[in-house]
C-alpha cells in the first residue's frame, strides 16, 4: 500500500490536451482518434512516466468509463456492504507483494495513468494502488475458481525454460465480462524510449499490464 514508484529519475514535459472533435484529442505527436470501424487508435511516445501520463490523459473519459463499469460488475456480484469490506481487506493481503513482481518502469507507467482515475473510488484504495489492483485482478479471480484451471488463452514458463530464470506469462485478454466491459476498444501504438515499439488491442489501458507484465499481441491468425 505504502510503496510507490520512483519517477524522479524520468524527466516529464506533457503539453496540455487538445480536443478536435468529440472522439479525437491530441497531446503533442501523441494523439487518441475513432476510426471509422468504430475503434479507438492511440499512439504514445516516451518515457515509462511519460507513457503513462499521455494514456491517462488521452483516455481519461474512456479509463473512467472503464473503471465504472468495472466497479459496478463487482458490486453487482458481492451486493452486501459487510462482504464488500471483507473483500477489500482479503486483495490487500492477496496483493501485499504484488509491487514486488512488477517492474519499476512499468509502475511508473502505471503511477502515470493513475492520475486519471476516478475520485468516485477512492473509498476502495488511493489510485496507484487501486488501479494496481486492476491489473492482478483477473488473476486473483482465477486464482479463487477452479484453481486456475479456467482462464484467458495463455502460456508461461520460468526456472531453467527462461534466459534470466524469472516467470514469464503471455495472454490474451480474451475473457467476457459484460458487455458494457467489451466497449470501447483500443488500438494502442505505443512508442517507448528505450526497446521495442509494439501495438496492442485493449478494452483499456490497464487491461494491457498484469502481475509480471504482458502485452497481448497480434500474431498470424489475429
Amino acid at each position: 500500500m505504502k510503496d510507490l514508484p520512483n519517477i524522479s529519475q524520468y524527466q516529464v514535459n506533457i503539453a496540455q490536451r487538445q480536443q478536435l472533435t468529440d472522439s479525437t484529442y491530441l497531446l503533442g505527436n501523441n494523439f487518441l482518434t475513432k476510426n471509422k470501424q468504430g475503434l479507438y487508435e492511440l499512439y504514445v511516445s516516451g518515457n515509462p512516466y511519460e507513457l503513462g501520463l499521455k494514456t491517462g490523459s488521452l483516455t481519461q473519459e474512456l479509463f473512467q468509463e472503464q473503471e465504472r463499469v468495472f466497479i459496478e460488475k463487482i458490486d453487482d456480484l458481492v451486493p452486501k456492504k459487510g462482504k464488500q469490506k471483507l473483500l477489500r481487506k482479503f486483495l490487500a493481503w492477496f496483493n501485499r507483494k504484488m509491487y514486488k513482481n512488477v517492474d519499476e518502469q512499468y509502475k511508473a507507467e502505471i503511477y502515470g495513468i493513475s492520475q486519471y482515475a476516478s475520485k468516485d473510488y477512492d473509498r476502495i484504495a488511493a489510485p496507484y494502488p487501486r488501479v494496481m489492483y486492476f491489473h492482478g485482478a483477473h488473476d486473483i479471480g482465477h486464482a479463487l475458481q477452479d484453481l486456475a484451471l479456467v482462464g484467458c488463452s495463455s502460456f508461461a514458463a520460468w526456472g531453467d525454460q527462461t534466459a534470466d530464470g524469472k516467470l514469464i506469462i503471455g495472454r490474451n485478454f480474451d475473457f467476457y465480462a459484460g458487455d458494457d466491459f467489451a466497449k470501447n476498444k483500443i488500438i494502442a501504438l505505443v512508442a517507448p524510449d528505450e526497446g521495442h515499439k509494439f501495438m496492442s488491442v485493449t478494452c483499456r489501458r490497464y487491461d494491457r499490464r498484469s502481475l509480471r507484465y504482458e502485452r497481448p499481441r497480434f500474431n498470424s491468425d489475429d
